[in-house]
């Protein structure tokens, strides 16, 4: 089932990568958001799970968003199937401004997990690399390196 939503996540950020890419250079940073927005919600209720928003962007930034406690997933339209419950975060568009301006290094953002996990939600933290990655990362061991707040935080 991991592996299966894996793929179903996969192309559910591209789905908003690409769309959010269409509006890069643009000069609006707003409408940037608003179609990563759009696709992913779209994408997501595509997806056979029972999700909910536990982490999301928009009411910061007064953005278009997907809210928190949102149901998002095939469950969401099919009430009589049997779906996986998953909570997940997410980020449409980190870096608005970035794809706004046709700056690189804007990302897509999605991070989930069973409902039922014992793992609070407060130790999901926001990771992010300036080039990429020489090896897989386990979230159950200690990062090798210092980390910081972004200054969006």
């Amino acid at each position: 089932m991991e592996k299966a939503l894996s793929l179903e996540f996969l192309r559910v950020v591209e789905r908003a990568a690409i769309a959010s890419a269409h509006t890069m250079g643009l000069g609006d940073r707003h409408k940037s958001d608003q179609v990563a927005v759009e696709a992913m919600r779209a994408e997501m209720d595509t997806v056979g799970m029972d999700g909910t928003i536990v982490i999301g962007e928009g009411e910061r930034d007064e953005a278009p968003m997907l809210f928190i406690g949102e149901k998002v997933g095939a469950a969401v339209k099919n009430k009589n199937g049997k779906y996986p419950e998953v909570v997940i975060a997410v980020d449409p568009l980190e870096g608005t401004n970035l794809c706004a301006t046709g700056e690189p290094n804007a990302i897509v953002v999605l991070a989930s997990r069973a409902a039922c996990s014992t793992r609070p939600i407060s130790t999901w933290k926001r990771l992010s690399s300036a080039r990429p990655a020489k090896a897989p990362w386990n979230s159950m061991l200690p990062l090798p390196i210092t980390s910081r707040q972004s200054p969006s935080d």
